[in-house]
């Protein structure tokens, strides 16, 4: 592996800047856990590593009342993990994180690198899709911001344009009668990259009906993957494992999984099923079906 030159930035504009000065020929770098190992490979060959380091500000979370989390991108996956903040407000985000390869890995994998990473056996996209998460970023002409939904746009591709930098994850507040689970399956131990993952959210009125179901399936294509027909199936309804069933059946049929080392292509269809109804039985507090 050659060894970059190391550009040291003190301030996110800086970096951007210095981002949009060597064009293609430079990468971020903040905790490395995604960008290393790619070097390692010479999958990435990059002139320039434009060092996060010592920015500073970037390291917070905070809540806004009403409004929902703000989480800087050099905040580590285990600070979201463990902070109280998380876990009061967005409990599924702090159970997502401490899903996430080892302690070691999480204690120095940053937000935004996790984010910019767009690896599509993340785990935490899917969660993020599901409550609504934007991504605020910097670059050259200014500050921007892009719904998580939007965010990925392919393996190792994202929004971002080459000169931008994420700067801050923000979650909106979830309401008391919302629910939100993640569950995932791997081929090996817990650590690795998930063969498919599901996230599921769901808003009910004061009479029990569904007023709102999201269901983002992720590690099966290149972007995270909902099928917003089957999720409708649920408005108005009153959640029952017969309703959730037939969610799950309609995602196994019209999602067109990828084949990888992890499963092929015929069995990352039957866990989208399995994994599609046992997610929102969890998440709508059902008796679950396989017991």
């Amino acid at each position: 592996m050659i060894s970059p030159n190391l550009l040291q930035s003190s301030t996110a504009a800086e970096a951007a800047a210095m981002l949009a000065e060597h064009e293609d020929d430079a990468r971020v770098i903040a905790g490395g856990t995604a960008i290393v190992p790619l070097m390692q490979e010479e999958l990435l060959t990059p002139s320039y590593l434009v060092t996060l380091y010592k920015v500073p500000g970037l390291a917070y979370i905070h809540h806004e009342p009403g409004l929902g989390l703000r989480i800087g991108a050099l905040v580590s996956l285990h600070d979201v993990e463990i902070s109280p903040l998380v876990r009061r407000h967005a409990p599924v985000l702090s159970y997502t994180m401490s899903r996430i390869a080892s302690v070691r890995v999480r204690t120095v994998a940053t937000v935004g690198g996790s984010l910019a990473e767009a690896n599509y056996a993340s785990d935490p996209y899917g969660v993020l899709i599901a409550l609504n998460a934007k991504v605020n970023t910097i670059g050259i002409t200014g500050e921007r911001t892009i719904q998580m939904r939007d965010f990925i746009k392919g393996h190792y591709r994202t929004a971002l344009q080459p000169d931008e930098i994420v700067v801050e994850l923000f979650v909106p507040e979830v309401s008391d009668n919302t629910s939100a689970t993640y569950i995932k399956y791997t081929t090996h131990s817990q650590k690795e990259r998930p063969a498919v993952g599901v996230a599921s959210l769901a808003r009910l009125d004061d009479s029990g009906a569904c007023e709102e179901l999201k269901v983002v399936v992720t590690a099966v294509a290149e972007t995270p993957q909902n099928v917003v027909e089957a999720e409708q199936l649920a408005l108005g309804e009153k959640p029952a494992i017969s309703l959730v069933r037939e969610i799950a059946l309609r995602y196994s049929q019209q999602i067109e999984p990828l084949e990888d080392h992890r499963a092929s292509t015929w069995y990352r269809r039957q866990l989208i099923e399995v994994l599609v109804r046992r997610s929102p039985e969890k998440c709508l507090d059902l008796e679950e079906s396989d017991r």
